[in-house]
């Protein structure tokens, strides 16, 4: 039991350099700031579309279009696996290549998601075996 607490330990630590490593808190709160000045610029066109689309003047326009870019540019773009997954593939002397750029991005993704729920369930399997052992 002794070592398997220590490999349980080994293996806690691992999945929490993987999760630091992802950023996913702070990503998550960069995420929810672009999405709030997004839609703050939304509303404010809903506002003018309520008034029958007619906007104040120019300037008002280029203040919301200048908030839109704003925004774009403090909002987190998509990652290289994101643009491989979705691109279109392209015929004739690139179509083979296209194909193995999107198929790597697949697996890459599909890994790097399941890994941190393959190792907990490997823990979890582990731990039970360990309990068992015990109980006998």
């Amino acid at each position: 039991s002794d070592v398997g607490a220590a490999l349980f330990s080994v293996i806690t630590l691992v999945l929490s350099l993987i999760v630091a490593v992802l950023k996913y808190e702070s990503r998550s709160r960069d995420l929810f700031h672009s999405f709030r000045a997004i839609q703050k610029v939304s509303s404010e066109a809903e506002v003018w579309q309520v008034r029958g689309g007619k906007l104040a003047t120019q300037h008002d326009c280029l203040n919301l279009n200048a908030s839109y870019q704003d925004a774009l540019d403090k909002s987190e773009n998509h990652t290289p696996l994101d643009f491989y997954r979705a691109m279109t593939i392209r015929e004739g002397d690139n179509e083979a290549r296209d194909r193995k750029l999107q198929n790597e991005a697949r697996f890459r993704q599909g890994l790097l998601t399941a890994l941190p729920i393959l190792i907990t369930l490997a823990s979890l399997l582990w731990l039970g075996k360990i309990a068992l052992d015990l109980l006998r």
